[in-house]
């Protein structure tokens, strides 16, 4: 009996371990864009190199979001992430009327996410999915207002480390806040030519989890006496 109890006391703390939790992951979010370099290179033309400052309009329409589908087994957690964000060039330089990646600078992650004792910490990389629009030099380039414009591109590389809280709210809903930092480098396309575009922010998230499906390893039972 003695040695039936201690088996028990050694596989039950595995079963939590070894529990499988399908979850998804809504968020709105307020982002801070960082001055970065930005080069517009146009066939014939001059570059036009400048530190370009961005804004973003999170909450106009089409509004900022990041959803997540995430499996989580024991403290470690396998997703993928999506972030639709928007940039528009503030400090326009001569030549420059409009220069913009706001039907989406869209984010493509693959993150891995670890629980820790008071916060979740995040670390990914992924792809730029991104629907450029700009008119400079008098060449316009994609238009922000035809929803039937698909101009998307994959553009560059971005990569982030994330810290994040979840709070339970009710039985399968969590309420989760997150501090992101990105970077992001972008070689985007423009009318004749291309705009490479250093991207880097501080992003600040809030929204729900939902837990889909638990799972959990099931484990034989012993009733033969020792």
């Amino acid at each position: 009996m003695k040695t039936v109890m201690l088996i028990t006391l050694l596989v039950v703390p595995l079963i939590s371990i070894a529990q499988t939790i399908w979850r998804i992951e809504l968020n709105g979010g307020l982002p801070y864009n960082i001055p970065m370099p930005l080069i517009i290179k146009q066939h014939g033309q001059p570059a036009i190199n400048i530190w370009a400052r961005y804004y973003s309009e999170p909450f106009t329409l089409p509004v900022y979001w990041d959803i997540k589908i995430s499996r989580q087994k024991g403290t470690v957690a396998y997703e993928l992430e999506l972030m639709h964000h928007k940039l528009y060039l503030q400090n326009k330089p001569d030549g420059v009327r409009h220069f913009g990646i706001s039907h989406g600078f869209n984010l493509l992650f693959l993150n891995q996410s670890q629980e820790r004792e008071h916060f979740t910490l995040r670390y990914g990389g992924g792809i730029i999915i991104a629907h450029p629009e700009s008119e400079i030099r008098g060449k316009k380039f994609g238009d922000a207002v035809d929803p039937y414009d698909l101009g998307y591109y994959l553009t560059g590389p971005v990569a982030q480390l994330a810290i994040g809280k979840s709070f339970r709210a009710i039985q399968r809903i969590r309420l989760h806040s997150e501090v992101k930092l990105l970077a992001a480098y972008s070689h985007t396309p423009i009318a004749e030519g291309k705009a490479y575009t250093w991207y880097a922010g501080f992003h600040l998230l809030f929204g729900i989890q939902l837990d889909l499906k638990k799972h959990a390893i099931p484990v034989a039972n012993n009733t033969e006496k020792p």
